[in-house]
C-alpha cells in the first residue's frame, strides 16, 4: 500500500490565513462596540485573541496533516469537521478559562475553533490516478 499523496499550501498562505481571521475578529470586536454595545476590548484582550487564533490554527493544522482534506465533497468531509469542532469547542472552552477565567468578555472559544477549522484545509489529498474527484 503506497502512502497517500497531499499537496499542503505554503507557509505564506498559513500566515496570510491567520493574519486575515485575526483582523476579522479584531474589527469585528473593534467596530462591534460601539454599535453592538460591547465592552471595548483592551490590548490584552486583543492580544487573547490573538493566541487563540494562533492556537486553534496550529490545531487546524496538525489535524490536517493527520487527516487531509478529502479531493471531493462527501460525508467524508462532514464526519472530518465533526471530529475536528467539537474537541476544538472543548480546548477553547479551556483556553477561555485560563486566559479570561469564568466571566469572560469574548466568545475565545469560537474563535479558536473557527480558526482550526479554517486551517484545516491547509493539506489537501490529492486524487488517485485513474480516478475522478465527484463534483
Amino acid at each position: 500500500m503506497q502512502p497517500v499523496k497531499t499537496a499542503a499550501l505554503g507557509l505564506p498562505h498559513l500566515l496570510r490565513r491567520v493574519v486575515g481571521v485575526y483582523l476579522g475578529v479584531g474589527l469585528f470586536y473593534l467596530l462591534g462596540s460601539p454599535v453592538l454595545g460591547f465592552a471595548v476590548p483592551t490590548p490584552l484582550q486583543m492580544l487573547h485573541l490573538l493566541l487563540a487564533v494562533l492556537l486553534g490554527s496550529g490545531l487546524g493544522v496538525a489535524f490536517a496533516w493527520f487527516w487531509p482534506l478529502p479531493p471531493a465533497r462527501g460525508w467524508e468531509r462532514v464526519v472530518r469537521t465533526l471530529l475536528l469542532s467539537i474537541p476544538a469547542l472543548g480546548l477553547g472552552m479551556a483556553l477561555q478559562l485560563v486566559l479570561q477565567g469564568p466571566a469572560a468578555e469574548q466568545a475565545l472559544f469560537l474563535v479558536f475553533a473557527l480558526a482550526a477549522w479554517l486551517a484545516s484545509s491547509f493539506v489537501v489529498r490529492l486524487p488517485a490516478e485513474g480516478k475522478k474527484p465527484k463534483a
